[in-house]
């Protein structure tokens, strides 16, 4: 009868163990889902528009033109970027603290309107990517005349 009675706690706390393990295994499932978010750079980007362009800044310190490129496609522009780590000589350097992200980006940026990619204009100066993109000027507002011609003879 003993057993018996020890059976049930026993029970309980195998229970409670497999409880608090499936708590912890989620608590730490999250933070590895939030570390991964945090260490993807998103460089910040402005875009603007104007009758004539959209012009969009992206800030990019750090970088050379060679670590940058930028593509569009459809009513899209891709800008892709790489950020390489500093060398350190000596294997005696250890990092105490590190805040500033390494490694690839990629950044998406919707196009609001129609424009000439073919005579887009970049520059890349104080950390800062500007691209110029002319816009696409619409004829449909703009009257044009059509010439009508005369055929002789139809009906």
């Amino acid at each position: 009868m003993k057993q018996a009675g020890l059976f049930g706690p026993l029970m309980e706390i195998t229970r409670l163990q497999a409880e608090l393990n499936r708590l912890f295994a989620g608590i730490l499932e999250n933070q590895r889902a939030s570390l991964a978010t945090a260490a993807a750079w998103d460089p910040n980007v402005d875009v603007l528009e104007s009758p004539e362009e959209i012009h969009i800044v992206v800030e990019v310190p750090g970088l050379a033109a060679s670590d940058l490129s930028a593509a569009a496609h459809g009513n899209q522009l891709r800008i892709r970027g790489v950020k390489r780590a500093e060398r350190r000589s000596g294997n005696r350097t250890k990092f105490l603290c590190m805040e500033r992200f390494f490694g690839e980006f990629e950044k998406v940026v919707a196009l609001p309107s129609a424009v000439n990619v073919k005579q887009a204009k970049t520059t890349l100066s104080d950390g800062l990517l500007v691209i110029r993109i002319p816009r696409v000027l619409s004829d449909r507002r703009r009257i044009i005349d059509i010439q009508i011609e005369i055929v002789e003879g139809a009906s």
